[in-house]
């Protein structure tokens, strides 16, 4: 608009041919001018000039009508109208508190490229969210509207992560994230790299004692994991996602020479130590290393 406001120019008119006549085309006239490419103004006719510019006969009406009122061009008001459909802030706010009402976790896993991501159950996905959501709350949002909300207000995601992260690395990258200075930042840096080339390390000292294991049948290596927890029973009914549910636990036991794997299967209603207790036995088939063993971790 405000280009269009310079470049046509109303100016009276030099001399009449009608008297006794209140029009406006009585005393003015129009000039449509566009610029060429030295900076000359060059008088086009209005039709030419439309076609240049692609704007319409009303549009430039509109302008003229306010020229003669004002010595700048007004400002655009296209737009600034609330939209008729918009969904209200107590929707919206609804909708975030239903959101937040899903148990989401942190990642247990490094090396993701999603920074403060947090995790939602894996049997859940927006789809069946969004069907929560409407046979809970009355009048809801649109399906747009609730996506738009869950992925552009919420770091979320359904997908499960993919390897273990280190609670010490996890730390330091708090730390380092919060340090004051440069000096704190570089020395936790150098912190976390020492830590990783001893993780490093073990890694490989554990990689040459399963070859050792391997080819000496008097060595033992023995590898131990508490696997990821499993609701049970696994249910897809909505309620089952806000109340807690039973969990089922897996302890793994490898026996890295041979490959024999244990895996000790309890729930929350299962004493720990009976399954440990006869896995270990199991596998040793000696009461004197298990009583040493039990008094060692418990």
């Amino acid at each position: 608009m405000p280009y269009l406001f310079t470049i046509v120019k109303v100016c009276n008119k030099q001399r009449t041919y009608t008297e006794n006549t209140n029009s406006r085309r009585q005393k003015t006239r129009r000039v449509y001018c566009l610029i060429d490419a030295s900076g000359v103004e060059v008088k086009v006719c209005k039709e030419f000039f439309q076609n240049t510019l692609k704007v319409s006969a009303g549009r430039i009406d509109r302008i003229l009508k306010v020229k003669g009122q004002l010595s700048t061009p007004p400002c655009d008001r296209r737009g600034k109208a609330p939209a008729a459909n918009k969904t209200s802030a107590d929707k919206i706010a609804e909708l975030k508190v239903f959101i937040e009402k899903f148990p989401a976790y942190e990642s247990h896993y490094a090396l993701h490229k999603s920074k403060n991501r947090k995790y939602l159950a894996s049997d859940l996905n927006i789809t069946k969210l969004y069907s929560l959501y409407t046979n809970q709350v009355e009048n809801p949002v649109s399906n747009f509207v609730f996506r738009k909300v869950f992925n552009e207000e919420f770091n979320l995601s359904f997908h499960p992560p993919v390897s273990d992260s280190c609670r010490k690395c996890d730390a330091y990258a708090i730390k380092i994230k919060a340090a004051e200075t440069e000096a704190d930042k570089r020395y936790l840096e150098q912190d976390l790299e020492l830590h990783q080339r001893k993780a490093s390390s073990a890694r490989n000292g554990l990689q040459k004692d399963t070859e050792l294991a391997k080819n000496n049948l008097e060595v033992t290596v023995i590898t131990f994991d508490l696997m990821k927890t499993l609701p049970t029973p696994l249910l897809s009914t909505g309620v089952c996602y806000y109340n807690r549910q039973l969990w089922t636990y897996c302890f793994g036991i490898h026996n890295m020479g041979n490959d024999d794997v244990y895996m000790c299967v309890w729930n929350d209603f299962t004493p720990l130590f009976i399954s440990f207790y006869k896995t270990v036995k199991a596998i040793t088939n000696s009461t004197q290393y298990l009583y040493g063993l039990v008094k060692r971790y418990f």
